[in-house]
């Protein structure tokens, strides 16, 4: 696959979480009144952000687990093959995602009364079980790579290519 393709195929993933998290809400707006959505997003404000910050905690664990596991021939194997870059990415833009939604249910929790900004954090929680899904879905298929990787280069006697 060419660089431009592989960024192609990159953008159009984050692109496409997107776009599930906009259909969600809408879909969500479609079924359930308004004021309902607003109150459990505001109600519960406090609970949604202790979810969100012990994401956000997985989010860094995962991101030194995975900085830790290519500190040797595995990530220079990654690099080789233009693949260390994007699982970087892949484990820090969840980590952004669940920032920024924190960061947005503060401003609610603050202001009950804009209704604009409770639905941006509602999309943005929704977003961010998305976002965790995805995060928890790489990790599993990095560990996957990881393991097949040790096993292969220990048949090869540490040599991969």
């Amino acid at each position: 696959m060419g660089q431009r393709s592989r960024l192609l195929a990159l953008i159009w993933a984050y692109v496409g979480e997107m776009v599930l998290a906009a259909i969600v809400v809408v879909a969500a707006w479609r079924f359930v009144p308004s004021a309902s959505l607003l109150a459990i997003v505001a109600d519960a404000s406090g609970a949604w952000t202790a979810v969100l910050s012990a994401c956000a905690g997985l989010a860094v664990a995962v991101f030194l687990g995975f900085y830790a596991m290519t500190q040797n021939d595995f990530g220079v194997w990654l690099r080789r093959r233009r693949s260390f870059g994007v699982y970087a990415l892949a484990f820090c833009v969840p980590f952004g995602v669940f920032v920024l939604a924190l960061l947005v249910l503060r401003v609610v929790r603050s202001h009950t009364s804009y209704a604009l900004v409770t639905v941006a954090a509602f999309y943005l929680l929704i977003y961010s079980a998305i976002m965790l899904i995805t995060l928890l879905v790489n990790l599993y298929e990095f560990s996957v790579l990881a393991l097949k990787f040790k096993e292969v280069s220990s048949r090869n006697n540490g040599s991969i290519t």
